[in-house]
């Protein structure tokens, strides 16, 4: 999930249920049927978004980034997945066979970087972040991430280097 959600720029409501079950909406909820694998890429369809205003839905596809193997690791969580719940409608699923939460995931990332400036926020903010220092133009991270404002650029620009190579990427250089 951690893998997924950076390359694509998700929110972490995207891949997760709210802690709250009076406000879960598994209509939201990413299905397992939904998932293509095209290799080097793979993708699967975001039912809803806050962005997505007009209810369209959204395919996402995760393509190699930054060095990351994300469809070696995509493939080997399917495996496990499929073999423990193979008929499970929902592409991520936990051990106990749930759609995880957002403070699973949240407790899960601690396990992994117990920092705690690192919250849900931080795939999205640390995928543009990353997308920008490659020299990606602005609106090819804003149309990635899905953001109906330029409000990825506060994730960016207090950063010279990313400033830097998001204006090369603008003068074509």
């Amino acid at each position: 999930m951690l893998i997924t959600g950076t390359c694509a720029l998700l929110r972490l409501g995207e891949l997760t249920l709210p802690d709250n079950p009076d406000i879960r909406n598994f209509r939201k909820v990413i299905a397992r049927d939904s998932v293509s694998i095209e290799t080097p890429f793979y993708s699967f369809w975001l039912p809803y978004h806050k962005a997505d205003r007009l209810f369209e839905a959204n395919k996402i596809v995760i393509a190699p980034k930054w060095g990351i193997n994300a469809l070696h690791v995509f493939r080997h969580y399917l495996g496990l997945r499929d073999n423990l719940f193979p008929l499970h409608p929902h592409l991520w699923v936990g051990p106990s066979g749930s759609v995880p939460t957002r403070s699973w995931f949240i407790r899960h990332l601690r396990e992994v970087e117990p920092d705690t400036r690192w919250s849900g926020q931080s795939m999205r903010a640390g995928g543009a972040t990353a997308m920008a220092e490659d020299g990606a133009p602005p609106h090819i991270i804003q149309a990635t991430s899905r953001w109906a404002s330029d409000a990825f650029q506060f994730y960016i620009r207090k950063n010279p280097v990313v400033l830097n190579a998001m204006l090369a990427a603008q003068r074509g250089n």
